[in-house]
């Protein structure tokens, strides 16, 4: 097996991947949150025809942008979930290496 801290290393880019992946996720709830806002004041300010396609646009990208945090959510859960595998795995080899 390699050196024991080229394997810390992977752990810890794994690590950096999630922290990267939950904090953009959490700039996706933001932005979520702004977009209702900004529809909000669109619908109490305007007064036109194009009322209707607005509001169909506003609630579109909401759904992507929150579609878009739930990716982020499960990519991160999925790389804590690698992270714990690889860790238990390395764990047993080491135990049934005698080490």
């Amino acid at each position: 097996m390699g050196d024991t801290n080229e394997v810390v290393c992977k752990y810890e880019k794994m690590e950096e991947w999630k922290t990267t992946l939950e904090n953009v996720n959490q700039t996706m709830e933001m932005l979520i949150l702004k977009t209702m806002e900004c529809q909000l004041l669109f619908q109490e300010s305007y007064v036109g025809d194009a009322l209707t396609e607005v509001n169909d646009f506003f609630d579109s990208l909401i759904e992507h942008l929150y579609r878009l945090s739930v990716f982020y959510t499960k990519m991160a859960q999925f790389i804590d979930m690698t992270n714990a595998s690889f860790s238990e795995s390395d764990a047993k080899m080491t135990e049934n290496m005698g080490g």
